[in-house]
């Protein structure tokens, strides 16, 4: 968990306590998973691959993106897609550099992942370092040039809250190869308006575990974006107090107060939570 520190309470998340974090946080419900490694650069990735494919051969409700080699070809990559059962790529800056804030796109998104993606109609996962802003140009030339890939940008593209997301929202929201994540965005405003830009039918839940299962919210701060727990977090307004959730329920309850403001159907709703993640998983293990 190195690099996590500040989110996590736990030293170690395997993909076999999902099981259990499913059963803990959704009683009762049945649920699909796409998972993909902890992205961190000090860690053992290939171990990390492998353990992923392993899980998604014995479990037909779990799907799971690779981390790519920077310097690996497109026939190369193609080829561990196919052996491992990937849908796809998580590229993260963290392979690129050690300061997000000098990661480009470009640094951590090879050409040979987009050709690999684009001829197998694979998943790319692409998490804009800091925010969307200034990968906006890169993203819409990879997504245009690219259309056969899938890119998904998590966390409202790397906004999280109302103001980045508005200022950055218009240069993808018309690209049909674009889709959008809502994990760890806890802001209904932020989701309000990812839905009206791109429509609830390329906007998707996701959860981000391990993140989402702490019992916290999120703040963004002029310094960034902060986690807050009841035991960390600044005093509350004079007779107010706080009352974190876990994460996951405080990203539903933002999802529940853009459904109010944006006036979605229980098929919107339906299509968001499990839907629209599982036609594109569906699309991508097609190859199609």
């Amino acid at each position: 968990m190195a690099g996590f520190g500040h989110w996590l309470t736990r030293d170690q998340y395997l993909g076999e306590d999902l099981a259990d974090e499913f059963a803990r946080l959704f009683p009762g419900r049945s649920c699909s998973a796409l998972l993909f490694p902890l992205p961190v650069a000090d860690g053992d990735v290939a171990a990390m691959n492998r353990h992923l494919a392993d899980i998604v051969r014995a479990d037909e409700c779990r799907y799971a993106l690779m981390i790519p080699a920077l310097d690996a070809s497109a026939a190369a990559l193609s080829a561990q897609v196919r052996d491992g059962g990937f849908l796809g790529f998580k590229p993260y800056w963290t392979f690129a550099g050690n300061d997000l804030r000098s990661v480009a796109v470009d640094d951590m998104v090879t050409p040979a992942m987009l050709e690999a993606a684009h001829e197998l109609r694979l998943i790319v996962m692409l998490h804009p370092p800091g925010s969307l802003k200034p990968h906006q140009d890169a993203i819409r030339a990879a997504a245009l040039r690219y259309p056969g890939a899938t890119f998904i940008l998590p966390h409202c593209a790397t906004c999280y809250h109302y103001a980045p997301l508005a200022a950055s929202i218009d240069s993808v929201s018309d690209l049909a190869n674009v889709h959008f994540d809502l994990s760890t965005v806890t802001a209904g405003d932020a989701v309000s308006l990812l839905l009206r830009k791109a429509g609830p039918e390329r906007v998707m839940f996701g959860t981000d575990f391990p993140f989402a299962s702490e019992r916290m919210t999120l703040a963004y701060l002029e310094s960034g974006l902060v986690p807050l727990r009841d035991e960390t977090a600044p005093p509350p307004p004079a007779g107010r107090r706080y009352a974190f959730t876990y994460l996951i329920y405080e990203q539903m309850r933002a999802l529940r107060a853009a459904r109010d403001l944006v006036g979605l159907s229980a098929a919107d709703i339906e299509a968001i939570m499990y839907g629209n993640a599982e036609r594109l998983m569906q699309r991508a293990a097609a190859g199609a």
